[in-house]
């Protein structure tokens, strides 16, 4: 009988070659490191990935500002491995001033706070720091002020989530149509745009890396 490492083994072993032979769409949650590692030792020896990232993750990354797909974007460069980026860095902001808004009025962010972080980036986006420091308070400060401009619309959560909503549409066929234009072999994205996708890409075979 097999032990649990052997089956695990196994298991990944058999997951490598599928990812070798086919296009696949991979959906994960993108917030737990054990995820991120599982979907390194799988990924294809040769061919283009392609990202939930946006085109300026890289200009990000120097801000400090990191992600599931841009640590993964870092590992597969380091390979020699070609990536492209099927996000839309407008839309992400937008939708992250949004989400941003819709935590304060669900109760899981207070409004004290947002105003807190936006005094505490204001002091350190003009001061005498490091250049990558006060370029990533400014860049964390243009992001606290949009979530409090949305706060300051007026609008309710009722209305803030269906614009929530639309943004992440429009990010969907975005990344839809970059992904027809582009065909990467591998589609590496969040399990929630992996859904919306997988029926229009009929071509690829939806997987997660467990």
């Amino acid at each position: 009988m097999k032990s649990t490492s052997d089956r695990k083994l196994f298991h990944n072993s058999y997951k490598k070659r599928q990812y070798d032979r086919e296009m696949l769409l991979i959906g994960v949650a993108h917030i737990d490191r054990q995820e991120l590692q599982a979907v390194k030792s799988l990924m294809p020896e040769q061919g283009t990935v392609g990202l939930e990232l946006p085109e300026d993750y890289k200009q990000k990354a120097y801000l400090g500002i990191t992600t599931f797909f841009s640590e993964l974007a870092s590992y597969l460069e380091c390979r020699d491995q070609p990536i492209v980026t099927l996000d839309n860095a407008l839309l992400l902001d937008r939708g992250y001033a949004l989400g941003g808004a819709r935590n304060v009025l669900a109760g899981k962010l207070t409004p004290q706070f947002i105003d807190y972080k936006i005094r505490d980036l204001e002091h350190l986006a003009t001061g005498y720091g490091a250049p990558e420091v006060v370029a990533s308070a400014s860049f964390q400060l243009y992001r606290f002020r949009a979530i409090r401009d949305v706060l300051l619309s007026g609008r309710n959560l009722e209305q803030i989530n269906r614009e929530w909503e639309d943004i992440n549409a429009q990010r969907d066929a975005y990344m839809l149509k970059r992904i027809r234009a582009l065909r990467p072999p591998v589609i590496i994205m969040g399990h929630a745009h992996a859904a919306k996708l997988e029926a229009l890409l009929p071509e690829y075979v939806r997987t997660k890396p467990f």
